[in-house]
């Protein structure tokens, strides 16, 4: 999806996005790599032989990630 299907954009003081979007599907929000910094809080804890669970809190949002030899899945968010 290109910005074809959006207009009227525009953000407020507060930094609120709004915009008109005239097709559904996925949308991606984009914003700074360092918004989230520094974490509030995480933990790493095995949940079985090669596969950890990690939660990680953030100013925003709480991820529950699970780590295995291979893979990164994200389980949860809040």
């Amino acid at each position: 999806m290109g910005s074809e299907y959006v207009e009227s954009i525009s953000i407020d003081q507060s930094n609120q996005l709004k915009c008109a979007v005239f097709k559904f599907t996925p949308i991606a929000m984009i914003q700074s790599r360092i918004s989230d910094f520094p974490y509030i809080s995480w933990k790493l804890r095995s949940i079985a032989d090669d596969v950890a669970f990690l939660t990680l809190i953030t100013k925003w949002l709480a991820l529950n990630f699970e780590i295995g030899a291979d893979y990164v899945k994200l389980i949860e968010f809040e």
